[in-house]
């Protein structure tokens, strides 16, 4: 893959393929924690969005992160996104 720019340090790292594709998992289900959490308690909501979108970057079309992503919006009372 020499050349190509990637949207994470994980692909420049020598790991085995299953121990990447399991911190990704990781990563993603402490990004959705954080942001439905924060939508919860009502703070923080610039910082949950962008973690949400982080998440959904590397899962696109989750519809796990798509909720999220939505009680976000809805406790910043922007409920048209």
């Amino acid at each position: 893959m020499a050349g190509q720019e990637h949207a994470c340090d994980l692909c420049s790292l020598q790991l085995p393929t299953p121990l990447v594709a399991a911190y990704a998992g990781v990563l993603i289900m402490t990004l959705n924690n954080h942001a439905a959490l924060s939508a919860k308690l009502g703070v923080d909501l610039d910082f949950a969005l962008d973690s949400v979108n982080q998440a959904l970057a590397m899962s696109p079309s989750n519809p796990e992160l798509l909720d999220t992503r939505a009680m976000v919006h809805l406790a910043a009372n922007q409920p048209e996104k």
